[in-house]
């Protein structure tokens, strides 16, 4: 196997380091964008807000999102996290770009008119997993808020919150990825080079060759810059054409005009 000559490796840095820069200063891009709810079935009519949050869990680890009051005022809203919002965004964006599934819930808690807290949280049929992709941005937008009332006794009300979550980031080729393209830029680099130079020896050969057999210069040039010229690439058993032919055939007369 040949190793890659100085050339060759110079080329492979810089495409790494070229192609971690662009990474790294690549503007962020809507990845996706999830519906999510809440649901919930309240005893208590006079509920009008809920304390709402985004929340995400995978076996022992946990992070949460957006905590905000919603109610009817809130339809339009929308918030965004970055890392420097949030400490737990770093988290969540761990656990939507690992290799697990993940479905974000909508957790909400009402406060009830005697005193009691209801607390639920509503899993997400949509699923937020993005491997390969950094996270820079989170938002959560309010598009409903209703409180519906619910028929029977004693009176009670169905909370309605519908929203979307919006995932903005850039994607991040595997590094190995991108070391196996930089390193398939430096070998054809270097097989054109070291082609390029096959071919100058060829001619170099050629044309001592030529010289030792007793044709003149105007004759060895024939072979290289005639018009008629026309050896193909890699073609090295073929024999000169055009120009280069009728100077063998000048050549050969003079050898059977001396035998004669």
């Amino acid at each position: 196997m040949r190793r890659l000559g100085p050339a060759a490796l110079w080329v492979t840095l810089i495409c790494v380091m070229s192609g971690m820069l662009l990474a790294t200063s690549a503007n962020a891009t809507t990845i996706a964008s999830l519906d999510i709810w809440y649901r919930r079935h309240f005893l208590d009519v006079g509920t009008t807000a809920v304390s709402t949050w985004v929340w995400i869990r995978e076996d022992q680890t946990e992070a949460t999102l957006f905590h905000h009051i919603i109610s009817a005022y809130s339809v339009g809203d929308s918030w965004t996290e970055t890392a420097a919002t949030d400490p737990e965004f770093a988290q969540f964006a761990a656990l939507v770009t690992n290799k697990v599934v993940q479905y974000p819930s909508m957790c909400g808690t009402a406060t009830l008119a005697n005193g009691n807290q209801d607390t639920a949280c509503f899993g997400n049929a949509m699923p937020a997993h993005f491997p390969g992709y950094r996270i820079d941005a989170i938002t959560l937008r309010i598009d409903s808020f209703a409180m519906i009332p619910a028929s029977g006794s004693p009176p009670s009300v169905n909370a309605d919150i519908n929203a979307t979550l919006t995932f903005d980031g850039v994607y991040l080729p595997e590094p190995g990825t991108a070391v196996l393209i930089c390193l398939g830029v430096a070998s054809a680099t270097a097989f054109g080079r070291r082609e390029h130079r096959a071919n100058e020896l060829g001619l170099a050969r050629c044309s001592t060759q030529i010289e030792m057999s007793g044709f003149s210069k105007v004759e060895m040039s024939a072979f290289s810059s005639g018009p008629g010229y026309s050896r193909g690439h890699g073609d090295r058993d073929a024999p000169l054409r055009g120009a280069g032919s009728r100077a063998l055939d000048r050549a050969g007369d003079r050898e059977t005009a001396d035998s004669a």
